[in-house]
């Protein structure tokens, strides 16, 4: 009798060990793996205190209208603008009345060719430029706008552009 339960016990467990595999190969019984972990949330860019945010560039376009507006017209123009914007763009317009009409055509239509560059090398011409702008006047400048890297660094246009920034460095 002893014999008869051994072998029934075994029977069973192998039974159990084959429906077992049978139910997992099917797929009913087979736990789900959990779900990939989410990355981390991106904070919302609105969530930087103004003073952080980036104050955006107003295109040559926009500035040639408000300098055709009257000044009541401009006042309510840039009064819809956020403040740090607000104070760039009346910064500029003021620079822009005190040119003669030729000099801020000029200006203007380099600003027009500096935004018609793709955004890496408009990043990288200003850079430039900013770079030049901080060294004193002279040969200082000229060394770097003369240099084989700068030849190298930018096209001609790109070149040109920074050239026309520094007229005295360019001689």
């Amino acid at each position: 009798m002893r014999a008869v339960t051994l072998i029934c016990g075994a029977v069973l467990i192998v039974c159990g060990f084959g429906l077992t595999g049978l139910a997992l190969e099917a797929g009913q019984s087979k736990p789900k793996p959990p779900p990939p972990p989410k990355p981390p949330a991106k904070p919302p860019a609105a969530s930087k205190p103004a003073n952080q945010q980036a104050v955006k560039p107003v295109p040559a376009d926009q500035l040639q209208k408000m300098l055709n507006m009257s000044p009541e017209d401009r006042q309510k123009t840039l009064a819809k603008l956020p403040p740090e914007q607000r104070k760039n763009v009346e910064t500029r317009l003021n620079n822009l009345d005190k040119m003669t009409p030729e000099k801020r055509e000029q200006q203007l239509d380099q600003t027009r060719r500096l935004e018609s560059l793709p955004p890496a090398r408009r990043k990288a011409v200003t850079e430039e430029m900013q770079t030049i702008a901080k060294l004193p006047q002279g040969a200082a400048r000229r060394a770097i706008i003369q240099s084989p890297e700068f030849q190298k660094t930018f096209s001609p246009e790109e070149q040109q552009l920074i050239r026309e920034r520094f007229p005295g460095a360019a001689k």
